[in-house]
């Protein structure tokens, strides 16, 4: 700035020829300004020092006998702002503009336009955590984007949000829109009123100002971070100063770029994609079984071995989910892998899937993919990895998948239950038992039970299987909340609390279920109290067992 030459093309010369009053003033400007702000942050110090050091200048020039336009020709003051030679760009004819020089500077621009956006983000994340203020990264983006094309069109340069102005402007409580409109307003008056104020500014003061810019992120970055930032990330700051210096700008920022996305697919592929891992044991379905069913499962359920993956699933991930499937081959029957938190998969990992796949088929493993979503399939197949043509079962959701698992496990075959033997009556009841219930067959399919409805009676399983689902709002999907089969109770909470029902129940298959309305189990406690008891005794240990099902799968989670 004060030669005219890069540091590359400056000899002694050069140098020589700058009145040592430039290099005097450029220096005590940035050494000031570093100091002083090293110790106290004032919105007054920058403007301050700047007006002190052109008052200092301007002294010097009079006592030496050094008029404007003599300083002016040595290079030590700006020149006026020349408003009367300003042009929009589309004002200047397409044949004077250097196509070749844009095309060449492509990379150029790229570069720049990377830097700005992460410079932005970096800024408007760096006011949040000084301020405690939540920005909107969003409209962040777009109103500097649009500043930017704005002022591209009238000869402007390239900007963005400024971390430090802001945060002197809100230290100093100017926290409204109107300090910068207000800047803005002065910066334009100045421009078209004053412009010959511009050609009194001494160059080196603005030398100054931006030689302490670099000596501050220097400090910064190189000085005070040594200690708060991870030695990886340090050193990759160190290599982009380097070649920034040597190279230029756009190697270092490809440089930076690139080592920061190693940096987070090596950490990022550390990280385990297994969300949850789970077995028979610990984790099933909403399908309520016969007590012997139940402890069967918690008996022999490492049989059924599940994954729960989430985050996005690429090789360094993936092969992660294959280490840990290889562990349970010995004991295995069943491997059941969960996609529902999964948002995406690369090429890579479908190679895994199939390897996995291709495993648990030499094992003699069933294979069961859930909560795979359609895009998330069609990706698969695009990398190689088509479903229909391997021996894989899938399901819409985990619920769904674990109820097919605990079938192959316990091999379960319809059953049909008396009545006596479903209530789990084993002492003398009366003939008349049947008489208090009433016998309902059901078809596959059918709703008896409507989210809404009156309670009006409970049902006992004694064929067949019922689920309870409720319908997510603003979707077409349903999510199953449990299913009963054979020995067990549905519709009693709303029964006994008296309150609408809370969900829809209805058949999976043709089933038969005995119904007891509440003038039936009214007469049941006037003539029957015992088996009353006996009745109110099988819905208690039912609501028990389902809150310990509910217990052992939170704790599992937590």
């Amino acid at each position: 700035m004060l030669t005219g030459h890069t540091p590359w093309q400056t000899g002694w010369e050069q140098i020589q020829s700058v009145p040592v009053l430039a290099w005097w003033t450029a220096g005590l400007v940035a050494f000031g300004l570093t100091v002083l702000l090293r110790f106290r942050t004032h919105y007054l110090i920058i403007p301050g020092v700047i007006f002190f050091a052109v008052a200092i200048f301007h002294l010097f020039l009079f006592f030496q006998g050094m008029s404007v336009p003599e300083a002016r020709a040595a290079g030590l003051l700006l020149g006026p702002l020349p408003v009367s030679s300003w042009a929009a760009p589309f004002s200047i004819s397409s044949q004077e503009v250097r196509w070749d020089l844009l095309l060449f500077h492509l990379k150029d621009f790229a570069a720049m336009s990377m830097v700005v956006i992460i410079t932005i983000l970096l800024n408007a994340t760096s006011l949040e955590v000084a301020t405690g203020t939540d920005p909107d990264f969003d409209r962040e983006l777009k109103s500097l984007g649009a500043a930017n094309v704005l002022t591209g069109l009238f000869g402007g340069m390239v900007a963005v949000n400024s971390f430090n102005r802001s945060l002197l402007n809100w230290r100093a409580g100017g926290d409204s829109r109107w300090s910068a409109r207000f800047c803005a307003v002065l910066i334009l008056g100045i421009g078209v009123f004053f412009p010959g104020v511009v050609g009194l500014l001494p160059r080196p003061v603005l030398t100054g100002l931006i030689l302490y810019l670099g000596i501050s992120l220097l400090l910064t970055w190189l000085w005070d971070k040594r200690h708060e930032t991870p030695l990886v990330d340090y050193l990759v700051i160190v290599a982009m100063l380097v070649i920034v210096a040597i190279a230029g700008i756009v190697p270092g920022v490809l440089l930076g770029v690139i080592i920061s996305s190693l940096s987070f697919v090596i950490t990022f592929s550390r990280s385990s994609s297994i969300k949850v891992r789970f077995n028979g044991s610990n984790r099933r379905s909403n399908v309520e079984r016969l007590h012997s069913e139940s402890d069967w499962l918690r008996q022999e359920g490492q049989h059924l071995q599940g994954f729960v993956l989430h985050g996005y699933l690429f090789f360094g991930t993936s092969t992660g989910v294959l280490d840990q499937i290889r562990e349970v081959f010995g004991e295995a029957k069943v491997v059941l892998i969960d996609f529902w938190d999964v948002s995406g998969v690369d090429a890579s990992s479908a190679v895994v899937f199939r390897k996995i796949i291709r495993l648990c088929e030499s094992h003699d493993i069933q294979t069961i993919f859930t909560g795979l979503s359609r895009p998330l399939q069609a990706k698969l197949e695009r990398c190689g990895l088509d479903l229909s043509r391997h021996a894989v079962r899938l399901f819409p959701d985990l619920d769904y998948g674990l109820e097919w698992s605990e079938q192959i496990l316990l091999a379960e075959t319809p059953a049909q239950l008396t009545l006596p033997e479903a209530l789990g009556l084993s002492s003398p009841f009366p003939k008349e038992l049947e008489s208090y219930f009433e016998s309902v067959n059901i078809p596959a399919g059918e709703t008896f039970i409507r989210r809404g409805d009156e309670p009006d009676a409970f049902y006992i399983v004694l064929r067949g299987r019922v689920s309870i689902s409720l319908s997510i709002a603003g979707t077409d999907y349903t999510k199953r909340l449990r299913a009963y089969g054979p020995g067990t109770i549905v519709g009693e909470m709303g029964f006994f609390s008296q309150e609408v029902r809370s969900a829809d129940i209805r058949t999976d298959v043709d089933s038969v279920l005995s119904r007891m309305t509440q003038a039936k189990l009214e007469r049941l406690e006037s003539e029957e109290p015992v088996l009353a008891g006996q009745i109110c005794r099988l819905v208690i240990r039912t609501l028990s067992s389902r809150l310990r099902t509910a217990n052992e799968e939170i704790s599992h989670l937590l």
